[in-house]
């Protein structure tokens, strides 16, 4: 269920042609990307294609219960990326909470709205949905248009909507395949890396080295009676 204020029904110019046919396009090479960065970056990018709007900002959700913005594609960067919101608080927190896309169409007006600290007000309108995958909350997807045809329709909304589940479904595939990949580097007892980390590591060394023609050195330490302190502890 979505919540939703003063949306128009007209149809909007906004949205690209042929949206749904782009968007099913957009959403197979959003699924192939691999590293969280690159997902991040990709939603901003395909969003702009289907939707015109002025800022997106992608909130992860952290887990002291906050979010906090992990991408930043318009204004005020610097400010959004310091700001903390907790679950609840805001349009945003409201939204991630509620596990319910929220639209404003007059987010100044709105008393649900938080400003962010730095930034001016002016009139716009926010539409924000929650990124769930597999039943696990991973933030919010948050789009901001400001002047006087700032308006999301309800096409525009429904798109947003669909574009946002596949979207958190490729964010949560990258977040686990980079879990898999620090735990496979990673000793299970000590936290420190093991030893196909460490090859793999100086293999790196070996080829920068070799490709800038400079000397490479490996540091060797032996510790005495280390079997006993591995043995006991």
């Amino acid at each position: 269920m979505a919540a939703v204020d003063d949306v128009n029904s007209a149809a909007s110019p906004a949205i690209v042609p042929d949206g749904y046919r782009r968007l099913a396009s957009i959403l197979r090479s959003l699924l192939s990307e691999q590293s969280v960065e690159a997902v991040l970056a990709r939603i901003a990018s395909d969003l702009r294609e289907l939707v015109q709007c002025d800022d997106v900002v992608i909130w992860e959700l952290l887990d002291e219960g906050q979010l906090a913005a992990t991408l930043v594609d318009g204004e005020d960067e610097a400010e959004m990326k310091a700001l903390r919101i907790g679950v609840g608080e805001g349009i945003t927190g409201a939204a991630v909470l509620e596990r319910t896309l929220i639209v404003s169409n007059s987010a100044h007006e709105d008393p649900r709205a938080g400003q962010v600290p730095g930034t001016g007000l002016e009139p716009e309108a926010i539409i924000c949905v929650p990124l769930i995958a597999r039943g696990t909350s991973l933030g919010a997807l948050s789009l901001y248009r400001r002047g006087c045809d700032r308006a999301f329709v309800p096409a525009e909304v429904e798109l947003i909507e669909h574009f946002a589940d596949v979207a958190a479904i490729a964010l949560h595939n990258a977040k686990t395949v980079t879990e898999l990949e620090r735990l496979a580097g990673t000793d299970d007892l000590t936290g420190l890396a093991n030893r196909r980390s460490f090859h793999e590591g100086l293999q790196r060394y070996a080829a920068a080295a070799e490709r800038h023609k400079v000397p490479l050195s490996l540091l060797l330490l032996d510790i005495d009676d280390f079997k006993e302190v591995n043995d006991t502890y």
